[in-house]
């Protein structure tokens, strides 16, 4: 504690009270939140049960001809819906620490009080994260749909076709693993803003293609064995274009230049509410799984 208290001594922005939080949030949020509640447990069991009832996020199969049933939006959008109260309450402590921070960067003295404060916002956003995590798990279960479906929709909807950055998020690292979840501060201190936003979208497209290479493969596989007469040689093709895109292009995620026009068709009619059911804050933990990447 002495060390801390050394560190905070007379430290404004100069020398560094963001990442003095960061650092903060690191080391105390462990303990505090490990030790306080139950949200990860929670949120670890569900992602049992889901596992358990539907397997691998990559087992999922998308529609032979590629269309996405207009049922499948209407269940998607129900699960978002579910999950709206903590996304806002993870929202509303996310927006304060940062807020307080941006105060912090544009010269505000940090002291050992305003500091503490700042942190403990920073924690109580650190339950909220994993109750997001539950929420959606027992979402899925509740409406009978798979991670793997959910992430591939999540993938095509909202960055294929809205064009949603994969890069949103706080403009700090979020970690998450068995042991619960911090804020990263790691090589923060080297790091401008734009960078962290250019390492997320690196992490979030490598999680994509992780997940969503297998299910392309398996989808190849299923129309070669069962979709002659139902889908055209053109549409075989494309799906053959886009593994050997996950291939050979490490920055590639699945219909990044855009929807085939088979699967905008029915799209339309919901892209208002999807448009509405997106959170930007949140968008480092939907693909989330076994609680971390």
């Amino acid at each position: 504690m002495a060390k801390s208290n050394r560190a905070l001594t007379g430290c404004g922005i100069g020398c560094g009270a963001f990442v003095l939080i960061l650092t903060l949030l690191t080391a105390v949020g462990y303990f505090m939140v490990r030790s306080s509640i139950h949200s990860f447990k929670y949120a670890e069991q569900s992602q049992e049960e889901l596992h358990r009832v539907y397997g691998d996020a990559e087992a999922f199969i998308p529609w032979l001809d590629g269309r996405i049933p207009s049922n499948r939006i209407e269940t998607f959008l129900a699960v978002r819906q579910t999950m709206v109260p903590a996304a806002e309450a993870f929202e509303a402590n996310l927006g304060k620490l940062d807020k307080q921070i941006r105060r912090f960067e544009d010269g505000e003295r940090a002291n050992f009080w305003n500091v503490l404060h700042t942190v403990r916002q920073g924690i109580g956003a650190i339950p909220e994260m994993a109750e997001y995590l539950r929420l959606r798990n027992e979402a899925l279960l509740m409406h009978e749909m798979s991670l793997g479906e959910y992430a591939y929709l999540y993938i095509t909807l909202y960055y294929a076709w809205l064009k949603k950055p994969l890069k949103d998020g706080p403009r700090f690292h979020i970690r998450m693993d068995h042991w619960g979840a911090t804020w990263s501060s790691d090589q923060q201190e080297h790091m401008e803003e734009e960078e962290v936003y250019y390492e997320r979208e690196k992490e979030i497209t490598r999680l994509i293609r992780r997940m969503t290479r297998p299910m392309m493969e398996s989808w190849l596989e299923v129309i070669d064995r069962e979709g002659t007469g139902q889908v055209t040689g053109v549409w075989r093709e494309r799906i053959a274009s886009e593994i050997d895109l996950l291939r050979e292009d490490r920055r590639h995620f699945i219909w990044a230049e855009g929807l085939p026009v088979q699967m905008k068709e029915n799209l339309d009619l919901f892209k208002t509410r999807l448009e509405a059911s997106y959170r930007p804050m949140a968008n480092p933990l939907e693909l989330m799984r076994d609680s971390g990447r």
